[in-house]
């Protein structure tokens, strides 16, 4: 009971960071599209779009820590070993920096050349952090993780209501370049914080030896591949946007994306601590509760998509030149519903019974369909709709196979979960076409309780949650 009170202690704090994050979030989506132009705005998300990408770079040396030391307490951390894997990752990933930022300045130029050099920065910065947060995640000091995405929410909103205040004086403050930099800023006092929490980790040691660098990289780099192409799956779409379409309009594509994150950071807050908590229970627990752990998934993502309709018209009023970025909202939600179960639960399953290779194997697959069906709404339609909608069967067919996998190997399924994902999807796009927005709201809320009581009444009733 005690360590039950723990983990949703620690999911508590997660989902309360993520909540700081998702006030930030709120406030860059909104404010920057307000004194940025659309170009530097998209400009801004291309930025961001290439940042998801910059964790591979670290080959799964840090994965290979958090597959070692998941559902481990502060005290089994080997310092000696952790020192040498810091100071190896760091000069890799200078060397990777001074790499990116030579060959951007051979082959780019103008905007393009800034944001390679940018990234090229952020190489370093993001990928030493991911060391600290990951270790803090596997070791379960999610007080560590929490107060800093608090802090950064926070750094973030004083950085973009300052800007957007002085901008109405100073016409240079709006650029992106200029939410860039400060971007890369924060996250780089957030490295130093982390490195001073941490001091007492380090010790006196060398760079660990190639034989142990590559023993890593075998460990922890397939769940690294798995998930960036868990990454490149959720970005297709906007990453055929960003290359065939102008970057204005790539700039209301990606508006849409970043409404999504109001769903996305809250749900996804729970699979930060699930992991460390899987790793402590047995097999035949962990696949007991494999139903119970999609129900919950299923019914919070259900209910998260409301925030849809209360957008519509303050993205009207606020916002009128992204009104467009609405119709690409509801068209991608259905796409997050079925995508989120995987990346929350599913993905946690895979590592906690050691089948990294396995999910990184069916994500590739869905990947290159995911890349087929985009390129086929790209070529026969040429419209960004199309481009959405075949994303989102994308997404349908992802999470088939994850589960099928499961379904095989270790005898557990969720059939009546897909069919109320279905159901609700197929609710919220149509409640989506109502004129009035809390109509659809309230339409849509009581679809969800009505598919609730329909499809997983049985498995409410005997849900299981304890270890």
């Amino acid at each position: 009971m005690k360590s039950m009170r723990k983990d949703f202690l620690n999911i508590f704090k997660v989902v309360f960071s993520n909540f700081a994050l998702l006030g930030a979030g709120v406030v860059t989506s909104f404010v920057l599209p307000a004194f940025l132009t659309k170009t530097d705005f998209g400009y801004y998300k291309i930025f961001n779009l290439y940042v998801t990408y910059i964790i591979i770079l670290q080959f799964g040396i840090v994965e290979s820590l958090y597959l070692k030391y998941g559902g481990k307490d502060f005290e089994s951390v080997d310092k000696k070993e952790f020192t040498g894997t810091f100071k190896t990752l760091t000069l890799l990933q200078i060397a990777v920096c001074i790499a990116v930022a030579v060959i951007s300045c051979v082959f780019l130029k103008g905007e393009n050349l800034f944001i390679a050099i940018m990234l090229a920065v952020n190489i370093i910065i993001v990928n030493l952090t991911s060391i600290f947060q990951y270790i803090s995640q596997a070791i379960q000091r999610f007080n560590e993780l929490s107060v800093r995405n608090v802090a950064k929410a926070i750094l973030t909103i004083i950085a973009v209501l300052a800007i957007f205040a002085a901008s109405a004086k100073e016409d240079f403050l709006k650029s992106y370049k200029i939410i860039v930099i400060l971007t890369v800023s924060i996250n780089f006092v957030l490295l130093i914080w982390y490195m001073f929490t941490y001091r007492g980790i380090f010790a006196s040691s060398k760079m660990i030896p190639l034989k142990e660098i590559i023993c890593n990289i075998k460990s922890g780099f397939p769940l690294c591949l798995a998930n960036i192409i868990s990454t490149l799956i959720l970005n297709v779409s906007r990453q055929i946007v960003s290359m065939f379409f102008p970057t204005e309009e790539y700039a209301v594509y990606s508006f849409a994306y970043s409404l999504l994150t109001l769903i996305l950071t809250v749900v996804s807050s729970v699979s930060v601590v699930l992991f460390s908590i899987f790793k402590k229970q047995s097999t035949e627990n962990l696949l007991k509760k494999y139903s119970s752990n999609m129900l919950i998934t299923c019914v919070l993502l259900g209910l998260a998509a409301v925030v849809y309709f209360p957008l519509i018209p303050v993205i009207s009023r606020i916002l009128p030149q992204y009104e467009y970025s609405l119709d690409i909202f509801r068209i991608v939600i259905p796409g997050i519903i079925f995508s989120s179960p995987i990346t929350v639960v599913m993905h946690n399953y895979y590592k906690s019974l050691n089948e990294n290779a396995k999910f990184f194997a069916i994500s590739l697959v869905s990947f290159g369909i995911c890349c087929v069906l985009s390129v086929v709404g790209l070529l026969v339609f040429g419209t960004m709709e199309a481009i959405s909608w075949f994303s989102v069967i994308s997404m349908i067919i992802w999470y088939i196979l994850t589960e099928r996998y499961l379904k095989k190997k270790y005898k557990i399924s969720s059939a009546n979960k897909f069919m109320y994902l279905s159901a609700v999807s197929v609710a919220f796009f149509l409640s989506g076409y109502i004129n009035l927005w809390y109509l659809g709201a309230l339409v849509y809320l009581v679809c969800c309780a009505v598919l609730v009581l329909i499809l997983l009444r049985k498995d409410i009733l005997t849900l299981n949650v304890g270890r």
